[in-house]
């Protein structure tokens, strides 16, 4: 090792060039695993947290595989569960903290008895909660997160005890959770206990809970899942008002974090293996051309006495000690790598903190370094290993370092099989970048430019009227309908692609009854009657709301396209009269008919959805919809000050324009999209210098034979001609066997394209056109240079 160390250095160009390519593609290889490792591998940061799970209804007959669970029905499935050491249940919600300093929006949860037990999380400071604290008049306590007990609190241990208002009530500190600490998900900064009183207990048609379960020891997930099945059942059979088709299933707590993201990263770690052989391809190509240049150096040790064996572990040592050097380099880059990811922290991107170079990684790039290293240096050993001594060691210099036929074949594969390589990343980018652009195309129903939103909570404490919030809200709008530069300002909630819903089941008065379980139910939303205006959704038919839709007045609701189409086919919606959430309740009547809105994602189809006026229910959180005759983003102070004129201890969170929501919502596809084309441009790079390495050596080799060529009168066209062409059939080959290899793979990317198809004629033609005139710049150099030789010298040098 230490010889083949000097031999290398010996060699600084070819080394340097050697070890850069190989700490690209290792670099790479290690940053996406890392990802892969914090993502997929690594388990959640509670003890033995294969064990945990999340328990989740269903409805199959309405298309919900993943639902939250009614009170009721949780309270049943703690009690008659034989699978579970323990099982809680949460809700995800948000504080506002005042008395200390700025009012600030905590994201929290509200937890059930046992929750911290199940996690088997013990606080790092005070205690968890009591089993008294869980009911009414008892449950005003708090365990913070270590970030919020850091920043608001300073790190202070006598925090323990002392009072802090959350919604306008005064709870008290009871416990720190350690650092890196935040379930239910990475927001949450503090937790309060969850009171089953009366009224959540009084529906099982309100589903809203979430389970957390740690299984027994000797029970597999498929068992737990299986029983909560059958729970369900009996559950149906005996409320079949509330729970027919409705089931339960358990699922694995880490496939809950990591959701959607697993095959993306499958197929990112595949992409970046195929870099990885490319960088191999294109250092094997680079030892046989050094390979050439010392056959009269292996000559020599043969004649000698070394053995063929012997030769091939000396020449695998220098190929491995290159792939450590690169895999050293790599480690580098993969460390800014990271770095970059914890700065970016892309939304797409689940359980970013986890993600390190950790012992894990460091010894996946040692592997990786080593095999590569014998992956790339064998085939060049092999051919060396067994010289003819007689006719190389009477060769001179120059033209005798060749590769001969079958190094020169072997070269040519390993180029055309980069080229092959390089167009199926390009194709798989192009496809991910093309859908990418269609789905940012795609309208959500509404004009997201110059809109500014703001997420309000009103506390019930300070505002325990529907009067009193409805009132607030008007003023908000008022004031800040008044600012300089504001067009239109409205209330909604929940705000469309903002990550929240509501969906309520209905009748419609007049038809006949259905049987259990076959309600249907609709997106719902409390809307102002300015919020169509500032959306910019159209009025389909009918009317909008107006002021006289307040409280007291006839209750009235608005329905989208898609409702009127699938409720009330070839019939005129106006004037019938639905029943919402509590089917017993007032009738409403539909007033008009609205645009469709998308609500989850821009690749999902609009939904069913269902609007009453704001005025008429008031609920405490909504979110402040602000239209800009400029840049929204200039008027968030204004808005802030308005706000906190009417209530200076109210804090507006999540202050966003409607375009950065938008791009929220499509972050997952821009990211991979983002890498793919990065992994596909670095691929085409390395197939150009590999294309660009073997016709330089062409040239090199044939100089002798081009100066006779143009001393018996050859014209240059015709030198270029053959050396280009030569090329060119490298590349034609590996653009042929490219193009097949993309048919055949990116079909896996099926699930993540929208809008177009796996095997999108337009790119997959042009691609295969991008990197054919890539290959023929990368051989026009090399070949230009050869027509510039002149005969004199040439012939002199021989």
């Amino acid at each position: 090792m230490r010889y083949a160390l000097r031999s290398l250095l010996k060699a600084p160009a070819f080394t340097a060039v050697a070890v850069a390519t190989l700490a690209l593609g290792i670099g790479a290889t290690s940053t996406v695993f890392s990802v892969v490792n914090g993502v997929l591998l690594k388990p959640l940061p509670y003890p033995e947290s294969e064990r945990l799970v999340v328990l989740l209804e269903n409805n199959q007959k309405k298309g919900w595989d993943q639902f939250a669970l009614s009170p009721p029905n949780f309270v049943d499935f703690r009690a008659q569960n034989r699978s579970f050491e323990g099982l809680s249940a949460w809700s995800t919600t948000s504080y506002n903290l005042t008395g200390t300093g700025e009012p600030e929006r905590l994201p929290g949860a509200q937890v059930s008895e046992g929750f911290f037990d199940v996690l088997k999380l013990t606080p790092a400071l005070g205690r968890s909660f009591a089993p008294n604290e869980f009911s009414p008049g008892n449950h005003r306590v708090a365990v913070l997160g270590y970030g919020l007990w850091q920043r608001r609190f300073a790190g202070a241990r006598d925090v323990l005890g002392k009072p802090i208002t959350l919604n306008g009530e005064s709870y008290t500190v009871v416990g720190v959770m350690p650092q890196g600490i935040a379930f239910p998900d990475r927001e949450t900064t503090l937790w309060t206990p969850l009171v089953l009183d009366a009224q959540a207990m009084s529906s099982r048609g309100a589903h809203w809970l979430v389970g957390v379960a740690r299984l027994k020891p000797d029970v597999t997930l498929d068992r737990a899942s299986a029983e909560m099945k059958e729970i369900a059942a009996r559950l149906e059979k005996q409320y079949p008002g509330s729970n027919t088709g409705w089931g339960a299933a358990a699922w694995s707590l880490l496939e809950l974090s990591v959701g959607d993201v697993r095959p993306a990263l499958v197929v990112l770690f595949g992409v970046v293996g195929l870099v990885l052989l490319i960088a191999c391809a294109n250092v094997a190509s680079l030892m046989l051309a050094r390979g050439a240049a010392r056959r009269r150096e292996v000559a020599i040790r043969s004649a000698i006495g070394a053995s063929a064996s012997q030769i091939v572990w000396q020449l695998l040592a220098e190929s491995l000690m290159l792939g450590l050097m690169g895999g050293a380099l790599g480690l580098v880059i993969a460390v800014w790598g990271v770095d970059l990811l914890h700065t970016v922290r892309p939304d797409g991107l689940p359980r970013v903190d986890s993600i390190e170079i950790d012992g894990r990684v460091m010894a996946f790039t040692m592997l990786v370094s080593v095999v590569t290293g014998l992956a790339f240096g064998l085939l060049p050993a092999l051919q060396l290993a067994r010289p003819n001594l007689t006719g190389t060691l009477r060769e001179e210099g120059g033209r005798g370092a060749t590769l001969g036929r079958a190094g020169q074949r072997v070269r040519g594969a390993l180029v055309v099989g980069e080229v092959a390589l390089s167009l199926v990343l390009l194709v798989g980018a192009g496809l991910m970048a093309k859908s990418f652009l269609r789905l940012r195309d795609v309208s959500p129903g509404f004009a997201p430019d110059r809109l500014l939103t703001a997420a309000i909570e009103l506390p019930d404490a300070k505002y325990d009227s529907g009067y009193k919030r409805t009132d607030f809200a008007r003023q908000a709008m008022e004031r800040i309908g008044g600012l300089a530069g504001v067009r239109a300002t409205a209330v909604v909630s929940p705000l469309p692609m903002g990550g929240d819903d509501r969906i309520l089941a209905f009748v419609i008065e007049g038809r006949p009854p259905l049987a259990a379980g076959e309600t249907p139910s609709a997106m719902h939303a409390y809307v102002s009657a300015s919020y169509f205006g500032a959306m910019r959704i159209p009025l389909v038919k009918g009317r909008e709301f107006n002021d006289q839709d307040r409280r007291g007045a006839p209750r009235v609701v608005l329905v989208s396209e898609t409702f009127a189409k699938k409720f009330f086919p070839g019939a005129d919606p106006i004037g019938q009269q639905l029943r919402i959430g509590n089917t017993e309740g007032v009738p409403r009547a539909i007033v008009g008919v609205v645009g469709d809105v998308k609500h989850y994602s821009l690749r999902d189809e609009s939904q069913a959805a269902m609007y009453e006026p704001y005025a008429q229910a008031s609920p405490s959180n909504f979110t402040l919809v602000v239209r800009a005759s400029g840049r929204p983003e200039e008027l968030t102070a204004a808005v802030r000050r308005e706000v906190r004129a009417i209530d200076a201890d109210l804090p507006l969170t999540k202050m966003r324009t409607m375009d950065q929501v938008l791009a929220g919502s499509v972050a997952a596809q821009r990211f991979n999209a983002a890498l793919l084309a990065g992994f596909a441009g670095l691929a085409l790079l390395l197939a150009a210098i590999g294309l660009y390495g073997v016709v330089s050596y062409t040239v090199a080799q044939q100089t002798h034979e081009f100066g006779i060529r143009m001393a018996l009168g050859a014209e240059r066209r015709h030198v270029m001609r053959q050396v280009m062409g030569r090329a060119m059939q490298l590349a034609g080959a590996g653009v042929a066997a490219g193009l097949v290899g993309a048919l055949l793979l990116t079909r896996l990317l099926t699930k993540m394209l929208y809008g177009v198809s796996a095997t999108d004629p337009t790119t997959f033609v042009g691609l295969a056109l991008v990197l054919t005139s890539i290959a023929l710049l990368a051989s026009w150099m090399p070949a230009r240079r050869a027509t510039r030789v002149d005969p004199v010298v040439a012939l002199r040098n021989d």
